[in-house]
């Protein structure tokens, strides 16, 4: 009987030993899953475990090994007295129980522990964890940081490129400005050039004008008497002809020749000849009042007069009053032996023009008439009509 006891005792012991070391074993399986809790449970238990420092720590291990020593000292006792009042004579046998029961209580207390141990694992688990997300969002904070530095400093170099591009477009536009200015100098100067060669082209160009003029007039113009000279004469001569030609019009020549003038240039010398001739040419000129007519001086003291549209009757009527009119003059002149004065012989000839004809003939039919008045006496006209003479 007091066999089976024992044995039942020692069964019991290792049973409860086996249950233990079994609840460990599944508490050991289960692991720790930071995820499964909330946010705020997680923080909750962080900061419960986070208060938990060394010292507690020192504490729990001595309140577990006095609570191992406290353990066998009452179980033993207590299992030996249990053994006694059980039956157990041989203290033999009761040291025997005490000793299975103490290894039983052994166990259990290291299970204890051990289970201690892993729930402190898992605390401070959960702490490291946590610890590290906060490691890992102070890390990501400094990297924002160093981000938002960086960004910083890149903002503060384009903002000092920016400010060295305006200074750099001030002193473009300070050269700029200074450029215009020079350029308005000179298109000032410029203008003032223009201004002046544009004057100086004006007046070069009016004396130009002036000198074509008088080229012109010196050209046309007799320099002595001032009317057309041989030249011009022989220019219009051909323009009334050809204008006569077409309109089947008369043209007329007046050929004129002062008496004696070489005896007067002995006589008063050349200058009163001069001035002789001048008076001479003044009063043929008055003669010329239509626009087909012109009073040219010929050569030395001979003048020539054309008259467009005038047949041979209107131009001897216009001779003879040319030559009344420079009687009338009273230049005296010792060495005219008929009259004691200037006066003039004058031809005359008038003419159709015709195709087959020139001004020419026209011309030595005029001259023809003046040398038959100077054979007839002088300070007379003579008229030598032509083959279309009216």
């Amino acid at each position: 009987m007091q066999r089976q006891g024992v044995d039942r005792l020692v069964q019991a012991a290792l049973a409860m030993v086996m249950a233990s070391d079994s609840a460990l074993r599944e508490d050991s399986a289960t692991p720790f899953q930071p995820g499964a809790a909330s946010a705020s449970a997680v923080f909750r238990r962080a900061r419960s475990t986070s208060t938990r420092d060394d010292a507690s720590a020192r504490r729990l291990g001595l309140a577990t090994l006095t609570f191992r020593v406290v353990l066998l000292a009452v179980a033993f006792p207590t299992l030996f007295a249990l053994t006694v009042f059980a039956g157990m004579t041989s203290v033999r046998e009761a040291l025997s129980v005490g000793v299975l029961v103490a290894v039983a209580v052994l166990a259990s207390a290291r299970i204890a522990s051990l289970w201690l141990q892993k729930r402190l694992a898992t605390d401070l688990q959960l702490l490291s964890d946590v610890c590290r997300s906060i490691d890992g969002d102070r890390a990501h904070r400094e990297s924002v940081v160093d981000t938002e530095s960086g960004a910083t400093l890149e903002t503060r170099a384009l903002l000092e490129d920016f400010e060295s591009m305006a200074v750099r477009v001030e002193e473009a536009q300070d050269r700029l400005r200074d450029a215009l200015a020079v350029g308005e100098e000179l298109r000032a100067e410029l203008e003032a050039m223009v201004g002046r060669r544009e004057d100086e082209i004006r007046d070069r160009t009016a004396e130009l004008q002036t000198a074509n003029l008088n080229l012109e007039r010196m050209v046309r113009e007799d320099s002595l008497t001032g009317i057309a000279n041989h030249r011009r004469f022989v220019e219009f001569a051909e323009q009334c002809w050809r204008i006569c030609t077409r309109e089947a019009q008369p043209v007329s020549i007046l050929m004129v020749d002062v008496d004696h003038f070489k005896a007067f240039n002995d006589i008063y010398g050349h200058q009163a000849g001069d001035q002789c001739l001048r008076q001479v040419a003044s009063t043929l000129a008055s003669m010329s009042r239509r626009a087909l007519d012109l009073s040219a001086r010929y050569g030395g003291e001979e003048f020539a007069i054309v008259l467009g549209h005038v047949d041979v009757d209107d131009a001897v009527e216009m001779a003879e009053e040319a030559r009344r009119s420079i009687e009338q003059l009273e230049i005296a002149h010792s060495g005219s032996p008929e009259q004691g004065r200037v006066t003039v012989s004058i031809g005359v000839a008038t003419l159709v023009p015709h195709p087959e004809t020139e001004v020419s003939t026209l011309i030595s039919l005029a001259d023809q008439a003046l040398y038959r008045a100077k054979r007839l006496g002088r300070n007379r006209t003579e008229r030598v009509p032509g083959a279309h003479g009216r």
